[in-house]
């Protein structure tokens, strides 16, 4: 996606994700330089710095922790059933009358 002009060195260029992964994963490569990579992209070494990061801020993170079926269930069924022993008291106590 082209961006307005941004001054004397002309135009910027916004990546795609899929980009941004492939120009990250090679500056990971061994022996790879991530100022060549950056370089090569034609985009600011801090920027593939910060990519960097974020990439694997992703990676180590558990995407597997509370996605289980049952996440967030077992507090839905406490609320029902303290609203159902709500509507049972409440039920007695006009009965009562």
């Amino acid at each position: 996606m082209k961006v307005p002009n941004a001054g004397p060195r002309g135009t910027r260029h916004r990546r795609s994700l899929t980009e941004k992964i492939a120009i990250v994963r090679e500056s990971m490569m061994p022996g790879m330089s991530a100022a060549h990579v950056a370089k090569r992209h034609q985009i600011a070494l801090n920027v593939l710095y910060y990519w960097r990061k974020v990439y694997r801020e992703i990676v180590d993170t558990d995407l597997t922790a509370g996605a289980t079926p049952t996440a967030g269930l077992e507090s839905e069924v406490a609320d029902l059933q303290l609203q159902e022993g709500e509507a049972r008291h409440a039920r007695n106590r006009s009965r009562r009358r």
